[in-house]
Order: C-alpha cells, then structure tokens, then sequence
C-alpha cells in the first residue's frame, strides 16, 4: 500500500509543474485548479458485494491540472463513512484515491464555452465495515481497484470556472474476494482554476 502511494504522489508532482516540449520554442502552460465531484462512484464493493453509494453523497475532491490545450491530468481523493441500524450498527468507511487522463478536444470556434473530453479513470479503493450489536462486534476490510474509460463535457461561465459532468464505465475488482463488476456511472463535476 505504501508503494501505491507513494507511486500516485510521484505521478502528481510530475504532472504539477509547466513543462517544456523539446521540439517548440514556446512554454506549454499548466493551469491548475480545484475540483468537487458529486456522485464520484457509481458502486463499490461492501464485504463480496457490490452496492451502490448514492444513498452517500459525500464530494471528492480533485486537482485538475490542465497541460496545454489538448490534456488535462487530474488526480482525486474522496473519504465517505456512514453507519446504519439502531441495535445491530454497521459502519461502512472508504478512502479512494486515484487520478485521470483526459484528451480534450479543442473548440471549433475561439469564443466557444463548452469542452468535451475522453479519456481514462483509475482508483485504489481501501475500504472497511464494522459490524457492532448485543452478540456481535467483527469487521471486515477490502481493497478495489476500478480503472474505465470516461467520456465528458464542460460549460466555462468564466475562463477559470465550469459546470461538468461525464459518463463512465468501468472495471471493478475486488483484490480480498476476487469479485469484479463493470459498471456505468455518473459524475457532476465544479472546477475553479487558480491561473
């Protein structure tokens, strides 16, 4: 687990600072934001199942960082705890972190405010659930990994904020039960850019 992330911080500083390409005279530019997503996930995995999290409207965070006019690499992260039942409790918890890789495809006309975008999706999902009454008291732990493909659109109101949402299908698996899942979900996404 360490590895993983230290892996996903080495794979953000890469991609947080301007970078000059070889073969052009001119800087590309990085312009770097903050993110929230709602409904980041369509489903994870709770012990050997699969159950949705809509009831968990808890935002994600990301740090969108746009590499020119054609790229855009954003990585997330996103915690979620809920409980459930009077005298037997279940406590469901859920870090995610993960990043994304987007083409995004440049505008037709100079003035246009709409973007849209393709690309990919991969998270690290640790999990756990604690199960707590009169004659009981276990928990469980789990880890999902999701990678998928992503297709989305944005409106610019100003150059440095936009309202967005994409369409995602993805890859689930379940590392502790072997269980996997594909999956479509939905995200409804807030970016501010700072430059």
């Amino acid at each position: 687990m360490k590895k993983a992330i230290m892996s996903f911080i080495l794979l953000c500083s890469c991609f947080a600072f301007p970078a000059r390409g070889q073969d052009f005279h001119e800087e590309i530019t990085t312009h770097i934001g903050l993110g929230v997503s709602f409904s980041p996930l369509s489903l994870f995995t709770n012990g050997s199942d699969f159950i949705s999290i809509s009831q968990y409207p808890t935002p994600a965070l990301y740090i969108p960082m746009k590499v020119g006019k054609s790229f855009r690499f954003e990585p997330m992260i996103w915690y979620t705890r809920a409980s459930s039942g009077k005298e037997y409790k279940i406590t469901t918890t859920l870090w995610t972190l993960g990043a994304g890789i987007l083409y995004l495809f440049p505008a037709e006309k100079e003035n246009s405010k709409v973007e849209f975008s393709v690309g990919t999706r991969f998270t690290i999902n640790i999990g756990g659930e604690t199960r707590t009454g009169p004659f009981l008291d276990e928990s469980d732990s789990y880890t999902i990994f999701s990678m998928g493909i992503v297709n989305g659109a944005e409106y610019y109101f100003t150059p440095r904020f936009s309202l967005g949402g994409e369409l995602m299908l993805f890859y689930k698996k379940n590392t502790d039960t072997s269980a996997s899942l594909v999956s479509i979900g939905t995200a409804f996404f807030i970016r501010w850019f700072f430059n």
